[in-house]
């Protein structure tokens, strides 16, 4: 992984995270973790927007 944010809501239910992996830098994947499961909920560019682009780091099960 290249790069990771991080944020937590305000009433610390759930925390949120925004990966760019090393190998797909023009993409972000967002992760949540609720409880005690984390889960891959997005995916999107760096900038812009490109609904063709195939990403390589999708999981198969997206909510």
């Amino acid at each position: 992984m290249e790069e990771i944010n991080e944020e937590t809501n305000k009433n610390n239910s759930y925390v949120s995270t925004t990966v760019i992996f090393a190998d797909e830098p023009n993409a972000r994947y967002f992760y949540r973790k609720e409880k005690d499961l984390i889960y891959q909920y997005s995916m999107a560019p760096v900038k812009g927007s490109d609904p063709k682009y195939t990403y390589k780091h999708i999981e198969e099960r997206l909510p």
